[in-house]
């Protein structure tokens, strides 16, 4: 398992850490804004939660086979936006998460490798080439 997170404080950019604790993910997602840290990527194999934002606005994403956002069960297609260090990610309404969400959802996969079910996978219709 990696967690990666980019942070705009350092010189790298990038860190990468190798079979992190859940308290060290925990930490660094509780940074999450919008100029400093904004993206978060958490892999297992080929399988991945990211996330990307801040604590009152974000999205989170999972990549396995397919390509899903997370959503509230009341769904609302209302088009919104996230505002993260690399720009502006649009997404529906009922994908705007908070920071206690994406801590959820990345420790169930964490502990699991799969993704909460306590939210909607939304597939996203990414190619990739």
């Amino acid at each position: 398992m990696t967690f990666e997170y980019q942070d705009f404080s350092s010189v790298t950019k990038s860190t990468i850490i190798e079979n992190p604790t859940w308290d060290i993910i925990n930490l660094h997602l509780n940074e999450i804004s919008m100029t400093q840290k904004s993206y978060f990527i958490l892999s297992q194999g080929d399988n991945y939660i990211q996330c990307a934002g801040a604590k009152a606005k974000l999205t989170v994403e999972y990549k396995s086979i397919k390509h899903y956002r997370f959503s509230l069960k009341a769904i609302d297609n209302t088009p919104a936006s996230i505002n993260y260090s690399y720009g502006i990610i649009q997404i529906m309404k009922s994908e705007q998460l908070r920071l206690i969400h994406a801590l959820d959802i990345f420790e169930t996969f964490y502990k699991t490798g799969l993704p909460s079910n306590d939210y909607v996978l939304n597939e996203l219709n990414i190619v990739y080439s």
